[in-house]
């Protein structure tokens, strides 16, 4: 029951299921659902439940059992049509009452653990800057390499000074030119002298080793208090030489749709303006972290002025360096794929720019969302014209490239007081992870998926157990065979107040029944039974090498996990050949496929394959399948 993988939104921008939606019953409930098992993460089945907008579940991460939340939607396209899973959901008839209690512990429960993550996080930056630090004083490396080591978001976004270039960009020459009006021509030379000599005095202060108190905020770590100096520091530094953007920071897309209209650039010019006004009130500000906030907004305003200029949009490329590439050479079909991502993307840049003329005003989220979509439409159309990769952002929209600082200091710290705070920063990062494995430690059995979902309806409620089954029903006993999702599925439908059931059929499940509608069953399944002549099934990327499909077969899946082992270990065989060529890739594909066929001879059906592309029209369709709650 490992966790699924990220979904890259590439492919979650286009996901793929037929079902017809149930009819809608009276409300409130919340829905107990249950994932099939597949290869790959949560390899045993998953379970989750949906109250309110969320659904909720939990995810084996590095060992802790983690809270994870997902739209409706996105969670369906996750498990039943990317994962290819059937996906059944138990419908509880609950009060109003009962349902915003649930709502409030579920969401105060993700909380609090967002918060124990933020604080060992943070505890784990102060103890590998307090190292660095060590590291200089001791003359192991030299600060200079230390800065460059550092990587602030944001600042990648523009030119570094080089020796004889004296180019600027013309927008933000004229946002100096107001500050130097207003402030005076020394006043950002001044600030920035002024933050060199803050981080040069800048002292740890004992660590954060409070708990996890969800109520006690996090003070600000000594790292953190460097990092928006130095941020500040960049962005200052940025403004007053009026620093281009980097070529490869930004792109301004060829033909006559990315052409901008006299409407367009009305609303442009109103929102540089604002954009401007923005800058200077956040240079006023007192923030002590309005230096990303400024090198973005600055990178934005260069990139309106210039889409103003030439008459054509330039957008900043809003791809990090830690986005996730996929190879396409990997994926079968990926011609055909890439198309059907250039429609949808295509189709959400309309949207967006539809959105982003229609209010009256200058809508700032509007454009970021435009900007987000023509990020991902550009990246679609430069795989199609040929890229070895496709960029998948998870790390947010905005467009935050991180960069070591040109230039800038260091804390000065002596070895004694580095050592005084070194020891207790390193205590108290290994008392946070203690706290967070006693708190969420995962165990297969006896803490998993199952468990903690019955074991958070009782908890949510101020009479425990009793209350739970008062409120929902029934109770179920997440132990023994009991943690087995397919067992609890079947528990909760004998125990709890189930309305209804609703079955999500998985991606191929969904196809083959389309197919069984025009064709003969008989030749349907012969044809549909095995990855060599299947038309609703291309290899995912994901997938490691099988013959045959367990679905249906009944008593003679061990044959068909035999035939499937046999693939599976041809694959192994090849990808040790192959190690010095392909590295471990294959040969790690074919001992996950040997795994999972031996479960096969067993009964259990866990080859399905998975799929790399659904439409977007297909996940709203899955989606539709559960309804509103109410």
């Amino acid at each position: 029951m490992a966790p699924t993988a990220a979904i890259p939104w590439l492919a979650l921008a286009c996901l793929v299921v037929a079902t017809a939606p149930g009819r809608a019953a009276p409300g409130p409930f919340i829905d107990y659902l249950t994932v099939e098992a597949n290869e790959g993460g949560s390899s045993g089945g998953h379970a989750a439940l949906r109250v309110g907008e969320w659904v909720h579940h939990f995810q084996n991460r590095d060992g802790l059992l983690l809270l994870a939340r997902q739209t409706p939607e996105r969670f369906l396209a996750t498990y039943a049509l990317l994962g290819n899973r059937t996906v059944r959901a138990s419908r509880i008839s609950v009060t109003a009452q009962t349902a915003a209690l649930l709502e409030a512990h579920f969401g105060e429960r993700y909380r609090v653990q967002q918060r124990q993550l933020d604080r060992r996080d943070s505890l784990r930056e102060e103890r590998e800057l307090l190292e660095m630090l060590s590291e200089i004083e001791r003359g192991r490396i030299r600060e200079p390499d230390a800065l460059a080591s550092l990587r602030l978001r944001g600042a990648g976004a523009f030119l570094p000074r080089s020796a004889g270039d004296a180019s600027q960009d013309p927008a933000l020459a004229a946002l100096r030119r107001r500050v130097v009006a207003k402030r005076g021509a020394d006043f950002l030379e001044e600030s920035i002298r002024t933050l060199l000599r803050e981080i040069a005095a800048l002292r740890p202060d004992p660590p954060d080793d409070s708990g996890v108190e969800p109520a006690t905020p996090l003070r600000d770590s000594f790292a953190r208090r460097l990092r928006d100096r130095l941020q500040l520091v960049v962005a200052l530094r940025v403004l007053n030489e009026a620093l281009p953007l980097r070529a490869d920071g930004r792109f301004s897309p060829a033909g006559p749709a990315w052409r901008v209209g006299r409407r367009e650039s009305r609303r442009l010019r109103t929102g540089s303006r604002e954009l401007g006004d923005q800058l200077m009130r956040l240079l006023d500000s007192k923030r002590p972290d309005r230096g990303l906030p400024l090198l973005v907004g600055m990178a934005r305003l260069a990139a309106l002025d210039a889409t103003i200029r030439g008459g054509r949009w330039v957008w900043l490329d809003s791809f990090d360096e830690n986005d996730e590439r996929i190879e396409l050479a990997r994926i079968e079909n990926a011609d055909a794929i890439l198309s059907g991502l250039a429609d949808e993307t295509r189709g959400s840049l309309d949207d967006r720019h539809t959105r982003f003329l229609a209010g009256e005003r200058w809508d700032e989220a509007a454009y970021a969302e435009l900007e987000a979509a023509a990020n991902r439409h550009a990246e679609v159309q430069r795989a199609q014209a040929g890229a070895s990769h496709l960029r998948v952002q998870r790390f947010g929209r905005v467009p935050t490239r991180s960069a070591a600082p040109s230039d800038g200091a260091l804390p000065r710290l002596e070895g004694a007081a580095l050592a005084a705070a070194l020891g207790p920063a390193r205590a108290a990062e290994r008392n946070a992870e203690q706290r967070l494995r006693k708190a969420y430690r995962y165990h297969l059995i006896r803490r998993n998926c199952v468990s903690e979902i019955f074991a958070s309806l009782n908890a949510a409620f101020p009479g425990g157990r009793a209350e739970s089954v008062e409120r929902l029903g029934g109770s179920h006993q997440a132990w023994g065979l009991g943690v087995i999702p397919f067992v609890s599925h079947r528990s909760v439908n004998r125990r709890y107040r189930v309305e209804r059931v609703i079955e999500i059929p998985s991606a191929r499940e969904a196809r083959i029944a389309a197919l069984v509608e025009r064709e003969s069953h008989l030749a349907v399944w012969l044809r549909e039974s095995n990855t060599l002549t299947a038309t609703t099934y291309e290899r995912g990327s994901r997938d490691s090498q099988f013959v045959l499909f367990g679905d249906g077969v009944g008593p003679a899946r061990p044959l068909v996990g035999a035939v499937n082992l046999a693939a599976a270990v041809v694959e192994t065989g090849v990808g040790l050949v192959a190690l010095p060529v392909r590295g471990t890739g294959t040969f790690r594909s074919g001992l996950r496929g040997t795994l999972s066929s031996l479960a096969e001879l067993v009964f259990l059906n866990v080859r399905k394959g998975s799929y790399d592309y659904v439409s977007i029209e297909q996940r709203r369709r899955v989606a539709a399948a559960l309804g509103p709650l109410h």
